[in-house]
């Protein structure tokens, strides 16, 4: 159901200490399009999510006849800590993820001047990602 999440939070992980780790020694001249692509080979687990979603989503499907399974699924439902998100809402987050990234490669790319040192690299990065976003 959930296919390779472990994996693509481990990659989202060193990208997050990556860039915190980036805007802690923030100049005009600093490059953020490297680190995208350094984790590039890494993001193709989205694109193996996204096919592997549907087989996910019937085994869902399938799995909601327990009766065992949907008395977790109630149970779960009812943890505050979740603010009333059910399992579909977390299945999609992943999905959702790699969207925000071309989102933000794309306003980054809009934003940076073509003769910033970092330019070429938010634009390859921006392709890497729309690889992945095109499955």
């Amino acid at each position: 159901i959930f296919s390779s999440c472990e994996l693509i939070y481990n990659v989202n992980t060193i990208l997050q200490n990556e860039l915190k780790q980036r805007y802690s020694n923030w100049t005009n001249n600093q490059c953020i399009g490297d680190i995208f692509i350094k984790l590039g080979p890494f993001l193709k687990l989205y694109k193996e999510y996204v096919i592997d979603f549907e087989i996910g989503t019937q085994l869902f499907i399938k799995c909601q006849k327990n009766t065992t399974f949907m008395a977790f699924i109630d149970k779960c439902s009812q943890n505050t800590e979740l603010l009333g998100k059910n399992l579909q809402d977390f299945r999609i987050m992943p999905i959702q993820r790699i969207a925000r990234y071309r989102l933000l490669l794309d306003q980054l790319l809009k934003y940076t001047p073509k003769d910033h040192q970092d330019y070429e690299k938010i634009s390859n990065a921006l392709d890497l990602i729309m690889n992945v976003v095109q499955v």
